[in-house]
């Protein structure tokens, strides 16, 4: 089992050195093609969020030259890169990848968002044609099962979404969302899901800016809050109870010297900033200023872990589900390894087949031409038969986790089959 997995997340590194190593969905096109020209890999495909960077393989290359290849992914170099980085292979990579897409590995465990982030990193590969019969199975049994785990336990009723996690910083500081204006900079799925969140909470005025004025109006007409062009953000800023920045930005889009103004112009009202862009689009450095709460991705981490007591036992019942859904792509690539010795098998008995046809027409010179057709027509429908059958009970032993004892009886009848005489010994190009 050649799936590899070379990435590192929020648990490894802090949000500095992930948004150095974020990549688009646009620069993911334009990397994959690189990727697998590494020595040893034939697929690949990359998985880019706010929490994580992953690059997912396959082809028996080791993870040096993954881990050189995600190093140049960033524009600096990253000093103690190797120390926040891990590698699964194998049965711990698939088991990673389940628990990746169905949120159990999340920052915010029972989250959504990264299932649709799994299958578009997935769809990107297939897009790049850096997909292959690993990593088709690979992707499919980890979105099956995260499907399943969702619908059938209740990871995702128990769930603490970014929005609601931005929503319970904002009530650590004004206690309550009702009447509080609401500045949303960005309009994608991760904002659209949080502006959803903090209207549920209470917020009242509710304005979306946008570098597209036609997608932040569309958003805006979604959430019942309305459009502000993102121009005017220093002059929208003071109105802001809570900002919210879910935009990646060359830069920071706002700093120090343009919250100091707002504030001023606040007379010193607090205000709760919440950026969960990655790179991130707020200047660090404007946490100093005095009433401005401001809050980054690595920061949610604090009110996830108040809550995630309360998941471990739902996570618990999600185990069995992710064992199965390894245990199925195992059994799976264990079946399609196979194929060569299957393949082998089937040439064999269709020379036997062949064989006998000979032997016995032979014995029958007197047999006119339909009836000669008709007895050779037989015979290798009887074998092929014979074949099909075996072939069946063989990959339904893989299937069913018997994949190295489907090997060995398939190794052992290609011996005997050689050793009966149906085979050519040495000279047999299939032995």
């Amino acid at each position: 089992m050649d799936l590899q997995i070379v990435g590192l997340n929020h648990k490894t590194a802090p949000v500095a050195m992930r948004e150095a190593l974020a990549v688009p969905a646009e620069a993911a096109l334009r990397h994959l093609p690189g990727l697998v020209r590494l020595p040893g890999i034939r697929e690949a495909a990359i998985i880019s969020t706010c929490n994580r960077v992953e690059l997912v393989t396959a082809g028996g290359g080791g993870p040096e030259a993954v881990q050189g290849f995600l190093a140049g992914l960033a524009a600096r170099p990253l000093e103690g890169l190797p120390a926040h980085l891990y590698v699964f292979r194998g049965v711990d990579a698939a088991r990673h990848l389940v628990e990746v897409a169905s949120s159990i590995d999340s920052l915010v465990v029972g989250e959504t968002e990264i299932l649709a982030q799994v299958k578009a990193a997935y769809q990107q590969a297939q897009a790049a044609g850096t997909v292959g019969r690993v990593l088709h199975a690979s992707f499919q049994h980890a979105l099956r099962a995260a499907k399943a785990i969702h619908a059938t336990t209740r990871l995702g009723a128990r769930r603490v979404s970014v929005g609601s996690v931005a929503a319970e910083l904002a009530e650590k500081v004004f206690a309550t969302l009702s009447g509080k204006t609401v500045l949303v900079i960005g309009a994608g799925e991760m904002a659209e899901a949080t502006a959803r969140t903090l209207r549920e909470g209470g917020a009242g005025d509710l304005r979306i800016a946008n570098r597209t004025a036609a997608r932040a109006a569309d958003l805006a007409a979604r959430v019942g809050g309305r459009a502000v062009p993102l121009e005017r953000l220093e002059e929208e800023l003071p109105a802001a109870d809570v900002l919210l920045a879910c935009v990646t930005a060359d830069g920071f889009l706002l700093g120090p010297a343009d919250f100091d103004r707002a504030l001023r112009a606040r007379r010193r009202r607090p205000m709760v900033a919440v950026d969960i862009a990655v790179p991130r689009c707020i200047d660090p450095a404007a946490g100093d200023i005095e009433g401005l709460y401001l809050f980054n991705i690595d920061d949610l981490e604090t009110v996830v872990k108040a809550n995630l007591a309360a998941r471990q036992e739902e996570i618990a019942r999600c185990r069995p589900m992710v064992d199965e859904a390894v245990r199925l792509w195992e059994a799976q690539l264990r079946g399609a390894d196979l194929g060569p010795l299957i393949a082998r098998m089937r040439e064999r008995y269709q020379r036997l087949a062949e064989q006998e046809s000979e032997r016995l027409l032979a014995a029958m010179p007197d047999l006119d031409p339909a009836r000669r057709v008709a007895v050779a027509d037989a015979l290798r429908g009887l074998v092929g038969r014979f074949v099909h059958d075996q072939t069946r009970t063989i990959r339904a032993w893989a299937e069913n986790g018997n994949g190295a004892a489907a090997r060995e009886a398939l190794q052992r009848l290609l011996d005997d089959s050689g050793r009966d005489g149906t085979g050519s010994g040495e000279n047999d190009p299939a032995s």
